[in-house]
């Protein structure tokens, strides 16, 4: 049975209502006129269609960039929240006390002044030690760790890496502020092995933490989330 040309769009093929009903006749199936009958669509109203559909879309892609801009701006407030946080961590620099600066300058203008004698190069100048300010390792809001130095500031090298653990190698101790708790870590001086500790309600819950070269974020955030479990069992 052959297939005839749509009557408005020649790419189609069809059949006609007269081979429809001796289809219906051959199979035994009754087939009444009306039900052969398709709701024709015109091309005014496929236009309005698509238009409406286009609107949609346009609203829709408006509300997804309403969405993420949302998105972007809890990210750096939660962002901004965080560094507030962290740099309450960090003391300030000691001022000099005004009594001592007085005195100074009361001495400096008794004594004659002499000019200084050229540094030697053959000598650098001491390097000041004993910094009460512990080193800071922590988390930020979008998932990726700071180091703060009390001495060097911000450190650029990444957890884990090489860089990472030779810094942790000069340490006897720092502060970890992980993603599920937070502890402080320490060592005796010339001992390989860390101890992790925190207080909490007034005891002290000590866990080993091993050597230098097991000291990576995975372990430290496990040990830290161990820490932080004891809060809600007291």
């Amino acid at each position: 049975m052959p297939f005839t040309a749509h009557p408005t769009d020649a790419r189609l093929k069809c059949l006609t209502e007269t081979q429809v009903q001796h289809l219906a006749t051959l199979h035994h199936r009754p087939l009444s006129a009306t039900s052969v009958l398709l709701p024709s669509t015109s091309e005014g109203d496929l236009r309005q269609t698509l238009f409406h559909l286009q609107a949609q879309v346009a609203s829709l892609q408006e509300q997804l960039t309403h969405l993420a801009l949302e998105v972007l701006r809890e990210r750096e407030l939660c962002s901004e929240q965080r560094l507030r946080a962290l740099e309450a961590l960090v003391p300030p620099a000691a001022k000099p006390h005004p009594s001592s600066s007085a005195q100074d300058k009361t001495t400096a203008g008794a004594l004659p002044v002499t000019p200084p004698a050229p540094a030697s190069p053959s000598r650098p100048a001491p390097v000041r030690t004993g910094s009460r300010a512990l080193p800071l390792i922590a988390s930020t809001a979008t998932g990726t760790y700071v180091i703060i130095c009390p001495t060097r500031g911000e450190l650029s090298f990444a957890p884990d890496s090489p860089e990472w653990f030779d810094w942790l190698a000069t340490l006897n101790s720092f502060r970890f502020v992980g993603q599920q708790g937070r502890l402080s870590a320490s060592r005796t001086k010339g001992r390989p092995c860390w101890m992790a500790y925190r207080r909490i309600h007034g005891h002290c819950y000590n866990y080993g933490l091993g050597n230098t070269t097991r000291l990576t974020i995975a372990h430290l955030e496990q040990m830290a989330a161990t820490l932080q479990s004891h809060t809600t069992s007291l």
